[in-house]
């Protein structure tokens, strides 16, 4: 197996131990849990690999796909636990987890709760730009009431809410909507399905937010704009 980065609009593996706009430390991280898989004594058909990195707990989720049936699970889940900076560790497949499940970030507002195997921004200054974008693009449209697809954990959603628009959130992704309800707290209008929206609810809100997952939102958005 290899570690890289997935291709722009895609799950294609390229093959780089480096890269410029990544965090330095979730890339200290990533380089050690490699070398650490790298001596396990068999592969165990590892297919995945997913790392988040909380500059806030100083530390990283690692989230290890197998195929199914794998063995080694105990063996993979104890090498990852001894990888510096690794706070938690979760064999997919085994059923197996240690230590730390979810971190948190200094979001711009306050403290995001988010774990393994949910997207987050991989770089925090580009996080704050994407959110300072949202806050200009809704006070030069006077959005009121929004409607945010792909909410993921929550991330846009907490810079739409204190604009003082209300915000309708859209999540598909089980463990996302489980963060974002942490994050956005009780009363917080969260569905999950983003393929069974209605047609009444793009047109009961003045704007949409969208920030689509690595596969995109082509065939979505075509049916909502039909």
């Amino acid at each position: 197996w290899d570690v890289g980065y997935f291709g722009r609009h895609s799950h294609n593996l390229v093959s780089i131990i480096q890269c410029p706009v990544l965090w330095p430390e979730l890339e200290t991280v990533a380089l050690n849990v490699s070398l650490a898989l790298r001596t396990l004594r068999q592969n165990y058909e590892l297919q995945q690999v997913e790392i988040v990195y909380s500059r806030r707990d100083r530390g990283a989720l690692v989230w290890v796909t197998q195929a199914v049936g794998a063995k080694g699970g105990e063996d993979i889940l104890e090498r990852l636990m001894t990888v510096p900076a690794v706070l938690g560790a979760e064999v997919l497949g085994s059923a197996l987890q240690a230590g730390a499940t979810t971190l948190a970030y200094d979001h711009p507002l306050l403290p995001a709760v988010f774990g393994a195997g949910v997207f987050t921004q991989a770089n925090p200054e580009a996080n704050e730009a994407l959110i300072a974008l949202i806050k200009r693009c809704l006070e030069d449209s006077g959005a009121k009431h929004v409607l945010e697809l792909h909410c993921g954990i929550g991330n846009l959603t907490l810079a739409i809410r204190a604009h003082g628009a209300t915000v309708d959130a859209w999540e598909s992704e089980p463990r996302a909507v489980a963060c974002a309800r942490l994050n956005l707290g009780a009363g917080a209008m969260i569905h999950e399905d983003t393929d069974v929206i209605a047609t009444q609810a793009l047109t009961t809100h003045d704007t949409v937010v969208l920030d689509p997952p690595r596969t995109g939102a082509k065939i979505a958005c075509q049916q909502w704009a039909a």
